[in-house]
Formats: C-alpha cells, structure tokens, sequence
C-alpha cells in the first residue's frame, strides 16, 4: 500500500491539467521557459493534456520520458535529461478515451474522468518499437493503469486495474508483476504485446529470473544455493512448470568450475546476449570474507552445456611485502594471481622512484635494484580488473665490514717504494675509499715516509718504524700495518789477481808476466801491476807515481821489463810482488795490496 501511495504521489508531483494554461492572467507575464514541464521547452509539449513524466531505458541509456494527450491522441515523447533534446515523439493511431470505466472489486464499477498521468516504465528502441506502462488517474487511489506494446509500428494497449510492482524486459519478452493481489502474479507478454502466460510466484526465486520465448515457449532460467553451498542455474517451462535441464556451476559437484562458495555468498549474473540456442553469461559470486569469483561464460539453452569463454582475476598479491636492500644489491619479486587459470595474466609493474630502484620486469617476476639509498614502492597491475600488490623497498648503503692486508710488517731501506695491498670486505661496500696515514714511531725524523691517496709508500728516513693505517672512507673499518726502517745490507765481493815474476836468461832483467789468475775480472777491470820500494812504483817509462786506495791503472804493461841493471841489483829491487784485491761495497770499489816474495811469487 505505501509503494502505491508513493507512486500516487508522484503523478501529482509530475503531473499539471490541461485547463489551467487558460486560467493565467492576461496581464500576468509568461514563465520562464525551463518552468515549463520541468525545464523542457513549450513547443516540446505544447498542445499536451494530463503531462507525466518517468525515466526511459532508451538505447541503453537513460533518458527522459514525457506523455500526456495531444489533440484528443495519446502521445509520448522521449528527449535527453541533460540537454533536454528530442529523441523521438509517437502518437497513437485512435483517440485516448479520456472517460473510463474502473472495476473497482465487490462487482462495483466507477467513472473516472482522467486528469493525471504518470509513467512508470519505458523501453525504448525507436518510435516504432517501446513499451510503456503508465497510469491515469482523476483523483488519489483511483488509477488506471495502461500498459502499450508498439512493435514494428504494431500497436497492443492493455488497460485494467491492476498495480504492477515492477516489470522486466529482454528481447524476447515482458515481465509484469501484478501486486494489486496476494499472492502476486506473474504475467508474461511477448514482444508485439500478446499475453502469453499468467504465472504462480512460487515458481520464481526472485525477480531477477531471466525469461524468454524459443518458438512461442516460455523459457527461465533461475538461480539456487543450497546448503551445501552449490550454486546451480536451470532452464524451464515457465507455463508447464517443467525442468528442461540442470546445471551445477560452483561448488563440489560443477562439472567446470571448482571453486566453492559459503552458503551466504552472494551471487549475481548478467545475460549478456542471446543468439539462437546460445547465451552468454557473466556471473559475479562475493564471498562473505570479500573475495570474489568472477566468470563469463556460454550455455547451450537447448543442452545446458557450458563453454568458458574465460576467468577474470579476482586477486593479485606478491611474496613479499617489504625489501631492504643495499645500493647495488638485487632482489626478485613474484606476483600471484587468482585464480591461477584466469585467462589474462598480463601484469605492468612499475615503481615510484626508478632512481632509488630500478625494475626489469618479466611477465610474473620483476628484478629490483637498489641504486641509492632512500626507499620506493614498487607495484604490480593486473590487466585484468586492475587488481593491485604493493611492495615496499628500502634502500641502504652497504658499509665496510673490514679491510686486510697481504702482509703486516714490511721492512725496507731508505729510497725504497712498498706498500699494503688491501682486500676490501664485502666486495659489494657501497663507498670502497680508503683513507690513508700514518705514525711515526720511533724514526729520528718527523716524516720517514710518505704516502699516497692510493697508498704507495717512499722510504724517506735511514731507520726507524712506521704505523700505516687503512680507513674506510664510511669510518667503520681499518686495519693497521708497520713499516721497519734499516740501513742498506753492505754487500762486498773480492777479486784478486795475481803476477809471476822471472828473471831473464842474460841476468840483466827481470819480467813481470801477465795475470796468471783472476776469477772475475772483465777485460775493462784488470789493474796494472808494478814493482814497489817504499811505496815508489818504478814503470817501464820510468812514470813514477803512488798507487793508493781508489786508484786504479787503466793501461797494461805486459810483461814488464827492467833493463841495465845487475841480478842483484834487480833482485833487491824487485822484494815483493804485489797482489791486488778489489774490494767492492755496494757498488764502490777499494783496493787492497799484498806484498809476496819475488821468490815465491814465481813459483804461483
């Protein structure tokens, strides 16, 4: 009763009679254009009587509709609700009986003068082809209700007492619900506005049955859960009340789809065409925890054989939800989709700060890198429904755990280049700088060394020992290493040579021969030999000069001859034969001289 109050109300709100436009005043002046029939313009609906106004499905959009009686002839027109445009207007071919007679039950009739219209419902295509339900009415309570068929220019007009909660419509056919009774009833109209069927209501489940006619035959498909959780959809005889087929679609038992669904989910699905024998199917099932299955589908009206047209993604998530790395380091992300056999699982990843983390994605992983320090969060879109997973990525600089050394104790000399070869760890530290100095530690000068940015270290001090120290440059590693300062290692070899002296046959001579031994004289380094008295060297050129340390003959005289003297006299001459030593320390050559027998010496 309060619906059809409410519906009462509102053909009053929407409704103006057709006399009053002669009752305004001559000297009133004339109302703005957009308070005419609610912001339409006058020639729209100039002429009409008993105006009502509803909401229109025209084309799928929606749209507003007009009615009223036009020059004695029902008239409707359909015009957009925004820009107030016309679509389409129609006029009946016969004239409106604007005097109607009502049963109005208990075998009592009444009159009613119609003053009022309102229109309930319109499905429109073009003016050829809409219905329209509507009611008129002269006063509140008292209403006829007018239900039109226009197919292909056809008209079909019913008109009765009854109230109709709702109405449905497909291609096919009309559903109209008569609540003036109770139980309600079902009654079902074909396109061109035949009644085909008045039906129970305990047959339908709700009012969103789906009903249509094969070959004259009325056709529904109606839904169930039962307590087991399994949803199902069949096709019957909506007239004979005869199952034609069965199906289970969800639960343990659906021959195509696994999933289960709880007893209070709640299920919706669309009819999204019909062609012939086959109709496609969305359908929609919301979990009481929020999840979601969503699947399309086509069913065989004749077979009730299914074929998946395809699995839409319900839901996508990662493995992981947060990443610290460091600045170079690499990690990997998988994303998960349900359900696993949806059919488009393309996924774009991306991330909100490529210059903190970089991504190269592949399909259902994707490599991030962490490239400075800072954070971004990197997020995976599906395709399909633009299901979203985040991760979030944190980013740190890899410190230097420790710094070694080959070795931790060099010794060297003065001039001497070294230094510590350093192993830095982990090889992946963000920042591998070291920072290098040093500590005298008991050098006689205050720089012994010096020491470079990259570490090469100069010996500078004759001796002493130095603390090298390694630091990384994110001060949290060092190693330390030292440095012994020596005077140069004296390095000494002899060489000696050795000189036979003879005396010659005629006794007025002495020969001193040539180097009968020398181990490792060149040819450049042999020494001249001379005969010595008091440290006076006597030559063939009778050259007098005093061999001394660090002096050295470069010219040999061989053999060396003395003439005009006596045996005897050369004899005490020639007391000693000298033998030479060269001694050399680190490169610097001395000399050393040994005096032997000139007996002796000529037997060597």
């Amino acid at each position: 009763m309060k619906n059809l109050l409410y519906l009462f109300l509102i053909g009053i709100l929407f409704s103006c009679g057709g006399s009053e436009d002669n009752e305004t005043p001559i000297d009133n002046p004339p109302l703005d254009d957009k308070e005419h029939y609610w912001g339409f313009n006058v020639q729209d609906t100039v002429g009409l009587q008993f105006l009502g106004m509803g909401s229109c499905i025209y084309l799928d959009d929606t749209c507003t509709s007009i009615c009223g009686v036009k020059n004695g002839k029902l008239w409707v027109g359909v015009f957009d609700s925004d820009s107030k445009n016309e679509k389409f207007t129609w006029t009946s071919s016969n004239e409106y009986d604007l005097t109607q007679t009502k049963d109005i039950g208990y075998g009592e009739t009444a009159t009613i003068d119609i003053k009022n219209m309102h229109i309930s419902y319109m499905h429109a295509q073009d003016n050829k082809n809409f219905k329209i339900l509507f009611f008129s009415y002269e006063t509140l309570g008292i209403n006829i209700w007018n239900l039109l068929f226009v197919h292909n220019g056809k008209e079909t007009f019913y008109r009765d007492a009854k109230y109709y909660e709702a109405m449905t419509w497909n291609e096919e056919c009309l559903l109209a619900i008569n609540g003036d009774v109770s139980p309600a009833i079902y009654t079902i109209f074909d396109a061109d506005g035949n009644k085909i069927s008045d039906l129970s209501p305990f047959f339908f489940n709700s009012w969103k049955d789906y009903i249509f006619l094969s070959n004259k035959e009325l056709i529904c498909f109606r839904d169930n859960i039962n307590g087991n959780g399994t949803y199902t959809i069949a096709r019957v005889d909506a007239k004979e009340n005869v199952t034609i087929w069965k199906q289970n679609i969800f639960g343990n038992t659906a021959p195509i789809f696994d999933d289960k669904i709880s007893k209070n989910s709640k299920v919706t699905y669309t009819i999204e065409k019909i062609v012939e024998k086959e109709m496609t199917i969305n359908m929609n099932i919301l979990n009481y925890d929020g999840s979601q299955i969503k699947r399309k589908f086509k069913i065989n009206t004749s077979t009730g054989e299914f074929e998946t047209l395809g699995y839409n993604v319900i839901e996508i998530s990662l493995d992981q939800d947060y990443i610290e790395l460091g600045v170079g380091e690499s990690s990997k992300l998988t994303a998960i989709i349900l359900p696993t056999n949806a059919t488009n699982k393309e996924i774009k990843w991306s991330s909100s700060n490529p210059f903190i983390v970089s991504i190269q994605e592949n399909t259902f992983e994707c490599e991030i890198t962490g490239n400075k320090d800072g954070e971004a969060i990197i997020t995976a879109t599906t395709t399909d429904g633009n299901k979203v997973a985040t991760c979030k990525v944190i980013v740190k600089k890899i410190l230097v755990s420790e710094i070694l050394f080959d070795n931790y104790l060099i010794t060297a000399s003065k001039g001497d280049a070294c230094k510590f070869n350093a192993t830095i760890n982990p090889a992946n530290a963000t920042d591998k700088t070291i920072r290098w100095s040093y500590t005298n530690i008991s050098s006689s000068i205050n720089n012994p060394i010096s020491i470079d940015e990259d570490g090469n270290i100069e010996i500078i001090a004759e001796n002493g020992t130095v603390l090298v120290t390694a630091q990384s440059e994110d001060g949290n590693a060092k190693c330390e290493g030292y440095i012994e300062i020596k005077r140069p290692q004296e390095l000494i070899s002899i060489d000696a040579c050795i000189y036979q002296a003879s005396i010659s046959s005629n006794n007025s001579s002495i020969t001193i021969n040539s180097c009968i031994y020398n181990p490792t004289f060149t040819q450049t380094e042999i020494l001249n030999v001379a005969l010595v008295e008091n440290e006076v060297v006597k030559e063939w050129n009778f050259n007098i000069g005093t061999i001394g340390k660090n002096q050295k003959k470069t010219t040999v005289y061989t053999p060396l001859v003395f003439y005009g003297l006596s045996y005897n006299e050369i004899k005490t001459l020639v007391s000693n034969l000298i033998v030479r030593y060269q001694i050399r320390i680190n490169g610097e050559i001395f000399y050393f001289e040994k005096h032997v027998d000139a007996d002796r010496a000529s037997h060597l």
